[in-house]
């Protein structure tokens, strides 16, 4: 017993986008470095699967673009990542992919064989048994989202699941939800879901999360242990209506995405509609005055998708369906009741009328009988068109030519290429509303095949016409190719209209088929023509192949001649045929049945798929009953069966499939399928799709003995004790045939460590072949190499073609090339960012390069390894160096960035006259810099420095011109300053007596002189020359005549006056 948790993971930073197209988990054998045995590679990232849980991996952007060293807009990619572990997981324990694998996958990593892996596949889920006791953990995609299951045995605890976050900027429960909050963004895990089946019932249990820090536990209610998980399978289905009432089944189609429509008709109130379709409720006033019924069911059969009424109070039957690209469905089929549901501004909104007619399986149709075509909502909620088309007659009812049960409510829909629907069925009313240039009324009083295009809303008939003549003729099919529209169908008439050139121009038979082909803007005939025997011949279906040849099938009282080279079955009673596109010419024909002289078949589909491979598919048995007395017209016994059949058994009253090979040359497959019930269809078609499916309405169950259902069907029992709508869904797999395969070997080149990759091409059904190497190069040889010199991920595709059937299959294999010689490239920058010059130097540092672009960002660029370049202006500049290795041919990119910035400023300085009125110039500076060099030049003199010593020795009007040179940022500043000498002291007086008595009057030896003189010095000596007085100071400080404290004598003393420029001595006398 396993109880599932079913969680659904929505990653808030576009996971779904972020997802590839399906999942695809890889198994890691060594190929990948790391403690993970499985990996999911997603568009941005990847999901790494360990032991104790999972981590992903998450990238802001293309994780795959980056350069090396990048600067300025150039930024490496963001990543963040976050890691869920189950607190106590097994240790060791290995993740398995499984399911049915994609394309292998190969990674070539690095030069060491040993670590290289191929072949490895590619699977839709990813499971990790026994994470915990008795827990396993499943991973797998659904809808693009990443989903994972928790399956608990009946020994686990549902409290042993915890799980820890690591990585996440913060964790949330909110309305339910469990929120991990991101850098990126938000991943949501919903709320999960959980069931158990007890006594053969599911039962739903309550889960919700718990947290505790970053800690994630699950909270169930109601879990029993002791009993066992059941998991329905997905695939084909088949399924009833589940009807309570009687309901026939007369059509189907395929719709979007692989859903099927089934459409029949109710008796009665009991249909299982869904809420939110246009009608809920029967309409008819009697439980024989039958509606129409529609139900719409997924692609696996297991849903029912909506289902619906339409009809009103009288007779409504459908004859067949088709879906357009959006999935909205077209109805064709006939009407009794005058408030048939049609919408505003349609074609014809009112009932047209005729006269009395019996249905032979319902109520008559006393009001008559109208064709109806109707338009419904994908999701069936709404009618996007429907009308009326008919006349004073009865319309939409093969009254005359019928030869099986059933045959009364052919017609076909089809569409064109741009959405307009075209119409065929049979009419016996000669004022059909029409339009056109062939919208003539018609004067004979017999039935004809009635053709039309109306507009996608029908709201307006394109054009309409008769086809036929003065005897009875009903249409039966209709297809589109190109401009053209062909029909088939059959006629008592010799002069049905034929066209000069047709196969065959002369009717020859009872009722014989017949084959047109119209203009499908206008509705001109281009081509028309008999074909039968002399007998009853009934051409029922048809298609066309993408050559425009035209094939028929359908059944004949006659002996068609046999064409050379096809499958056969002499003595049979029903033919197939292939005419040319012009309907001039046979390219073959054959009988195909039991060859027992007998109906076999009454055909129900019929298909050419894009190989020209032919489906068809009938039914008979105890059902077929007409005339008055009725009479069985035939079973199924006898037909050929392959050995690989569905069923290859019949109780006569069975549907039976066939399927041809091009040009019918063999029979590719035969099989019957059908319960103990007498399965019909009660009128109506069905259809096959162009990958070989067959989507198929049956009415069953009619003897209460059920119908062969899959299991997980939508109902899989009859919702009454009779007749019940059963549809089925059949994949014959028969469309591929090119059946690309590829092997490969690999070595790697010594000289640039290029790896090379020998393909071996195992394709079978092909003769010619392309191979995309996935790095820009290609071939259509058999058997070619490549060269792989860039480092990455290579995906290659072979696309081989199979011209007979003119389609194409693809197969891909995945090559890593890890590890190769590569450049790097590096460089260094000198430069000032102030200098004027604006140069700058590049020292180029890269390796394993022997060829250089620069580009400076200015436009200009050079080839030199080592270039010195000159900028045109201040500014910020983006430097790219590529470096070549051109033996290998690989290259890298390194950036760098510069800036020039006009920063140099002059210094202020200021020239000012000495107070010291001796002609020198005083210099003051602010904002000076070590960088900056002062020169001066005045009256023809030149000085340098901070501090020029200009001294000027005659008194006027001076001019200065000062030169700075900024040595750093080479730039130089100019300056001329103005002064104005007034005097200058350049001579020395000093006395020649002085008398230092104290009467403050010549009392010391004062000189006078240039009182800023530095470095002047006096010395007195006596007359024995000794010193008596020495100052540096001689203009400032004054002899006062004593010495050593003592007067010195009177006397004559020698002075000596020491300048920087002179000398000057002299003799002064003391008196006292």
């Amino acid at each position: 017993m396993r109880v599932l948790l079913s969680i659904l993971v929505f990653v808030g930073i576009s996971y779904a986008q972020n997802l590839q197209a399906q999942a695809h988990f890889v198994e890691n054998r060594g190929q990948w470095s790391g403690d993970f045995s499985a990996k999911l590679e997603l568009k941005q990232g990847a999901v790494f699967f360990k032991s104790s849980g999972y981590k992903f991996l998450l990238y802001e952007g293309d994780p795959h673009h980056d350069h090396h060293h990048q600067t300025g807009n150039h930024h490496p990619k963001r990543a963040l990542a976050f890691e869920a572990e189950y607190i106590g997981a097994k240790k060791n324990n290995q993740w398995q992919p499984s399911g049915e694998s994609a394309y292998p996958r190969n990674y070539i990593l690095g030069n060491d064989p040993s670590k290289w892996q191929k072949n490895l596949g590619s699977y839709p889920e990813n499971q990790l048994e026994d994470i915990l006791p008795g827990i396993d953990l499943n991973f797998y995609e659904q809808a693009q989202f990443l989903k994972y299951d928790l399956e608990l045995d009946a020994e686990a605890n549902p409290k042993d699941l915890k799980i820890v976050y690591k990585g996440l900027e913060a964790i949330s429960i909110r309305e339910g939800a469990l929120h991990l909050s991101t850098a990126f963004g938000e991943v949501i895990e919903r709320i999960p879901y959980s069931y158990q089946i007890i006594n053969g019932e599911r039962v739903d249990v309550q889960v919700s999360y718990e947290l505790r820090n970053d800690t994630v536990g699950f909270k169930l209610k109601g879990y029993k242990k002791g009993y066992p998980l059941v998991i329905d399978p997905v695939l084909e289905f088949a399924t009833f209506s589940g009807s309570g009432d009687l309901n026939f089944g007369n059509s189907a189609t395929y719709g979007d995405n692989g859903t099927m429509y089934g459409a029949g008709v109710n008796f009665g109130a009991n249909y299982p509609t869904t809420n939110g379709v246009f009608q809920a409720s029967f309409a008819g006033d009697s439980i024989f005055n039958v509606d129409v019924t529609i139900s719409k069911f997924s692609a696996d059969g297991r849903q029912l998708l909506y289902a619906t009424y339409l009809g009103g109070r009288d007779i409504e039957i459908v004859h067949s369906l088709i879906s357009d690209d959006q999935g909205n469905l077209i109805v064709l089929g006939n009407t009794g009741s005058t408030d048939f549901p049609v919408t505003p501004n349609t074609f014809q909104g009112t009932f047209g009328g005729g006269t009395f007619q019996s249905s032979f399986a319902f109520n008559d149709y006393n009001r008559g009988t109208d064709i109806f075509i109707t338009k419904i909502s994908k999701d069936g909620s709404s009618l996007l068109g429907s009308t009326f088309w008919g006349g004073s007659g009865n319309d939409g009812f093969n009254r005359d030519i019928y030869k099986n049960y059933g045959d009364h409510y052919r017609g076909e829909v089809v569409l064109t290429n741009d959405g307009s629907i075209v119409v065929l069925s049979s009419t016996f009313s000669m004022d059909v509303p029409l339009t056109g240039a062939n919208a003539q009324d018609r004067s004979q009083n017999s039935q004809d095949a009635l053709l039309g295009v109306f507009s996608a809303d029908l709201r307006t008939l394109q054009w309409g016409r008769y086809v036929g003549g003065v005897n009875a003729d009903a249409g039966y099919s209709v297809k589109t190719f190109n401009e053209v529209i062909y029909i088939c169908g059959s006629t008592t008439g010799s002069d049905f209209p034929t066209t000069p050139n047709a196969y065959k121009s002369n009717y020859i038979g009872e009722d014989e088929g017949f084959v047109a082909k119209f203009q499908s803007g206008t509705g001109n005939m281009v081509a028309s023509t008999f074909f039968g025997t002399p007998l009853d011949d009934q051409a029922f279906l048809l298609d066309i192949d993408y050559n425009g040849d035209v094939y028929i099938v359908g059944q004949t009282k006659g002996f068609f001649p046999i064409s050379a080279n096809v499958y056969s079955s002499a003595g049979s009673r029903q033919f197939m045929a292939k005419l040319d596109s012009s309907l001039s010419n046979l390219k073959w024909q054959t009988m195909i049945g039991s060859g027992q002289s007998k109906q076999d078949l009454v055909p129900s589909a019929f298909m050419v798929d894009e190989c020209l491979n032919i489906y068809f598919s009938g039914w008979n048995g105890v059902s077929n009953s007409v005339g008055f007395p009725a009479q069985q017209n035939g079973d199924t016994y006898g037909l050929p069966v392959t050995a690989d059949a569905f069923q290859n058994n019949t109780d006569g009253s069975d549907f039976y499939f066939m399927i041809f090979d091009h040009n019918a040359s063999n029979l590719l497959y035969g099989s019957y399928l059908g319960g103990r019930d007498n399965e019909h269809v009660d009128g109506g078609t069905s259809r096959f799709s162009k990958d070989g499916t067959i989507y198929q309405a049956v009415c069953s169950n009619c003897n209460n003995k059920s119908f062969p259902t899959t299991p997980g069907a939508y109902s899989q029992n009859s919702g009454s004790p009779g007749c019940n709508l059963a549809v089925f869904k059949f994949s014959f797999n028969q469309i591929l045939a090119a059946e690309a395969q590829i092997s490969y070997s690999t070595a790697v080149d010594s000289l640039c460590d290029g790896l090379i990759v020998n393909l071996l091409n195992n394709s079978s059904n092909a003769t010619n072949y392309k191979w995309i190497f996935g790095n820009g190069d290609s071939s259509t040889a058999v058997n070619p190499s490549v060269t792989y010199q860039e480092l990455g991920n290579y995906t290659i595709q072979l696309i081989a073609y199979d011209t007979v059937c003119q389609i194409t299959d693809t197969a891909i294999i995945n090559i890593e090339h890890g590890t190769a010689r590569k450049p790097i490239t590096d460089f260094l920058t000198t430069y000032t960012g102030c200098d004027q010059n604006l140069e700058a130097k590049f020292q180029n540092l890269s390796i394993i390069a022997d060829a250089y672009q620069w580009n400076f960002g200015d436009g200009s660029s050079s080839n030199e390894p080592n270039p010195h370049h000159i900028f045109p202006s201040f500014g910020t500049y983006e430097i790219e160096l590529i470096g070549y290795d051109t033996i290998c041919m690989r290259s890298d990119t390194t950036y760098r960035t510069i800036s020039f910035v006009d920063s140099s400023v002059a210094p202020v300085v200021q020239a000012s006259i000495s107070s010291c009125s001796n002609g020198e110039v005083d210099i003051a500076l602010d904002n000076d810099r070590g960088n900056l060099l002062y020169q001066w030049e005045t009256e023809g003199q030149y000085y340098e420095g901070r501090a020029p010593g200009i001294r000027y020795q005659t008194p006027g009007s001076k001019e200065i011109f000062l030169t700075v040179v900024d040595t750093l940022c080479s730039k130089t500043f100019t300056e001329v300053f103005t002064l104005d000498v007034r005097e200058v002291r350049n001579e020395v007086f000093a006395p020649n007596a002085f008398t230092p008595n104290g009467d403050g009057l010549n009392d010391q030896f004062e000189i006078y002189g240039d009182p800023c003189e530095t470095g002047a010095n006096l010395r007195i000596f006596n007359r024995w020359g000794s010193l008596v007085y020495e100052t540096d100071e001689p203009y400032q400080k004054f002899w006062d005549g004593n010495f050593n404290g003592q007067q010195a004598p009177s006397g004559v003393y020698t002075y000596i006056l020491l300048e920087e420029d002179q000398k000057v001595t002299g003799f002064v006398s003391l008196i006292r």
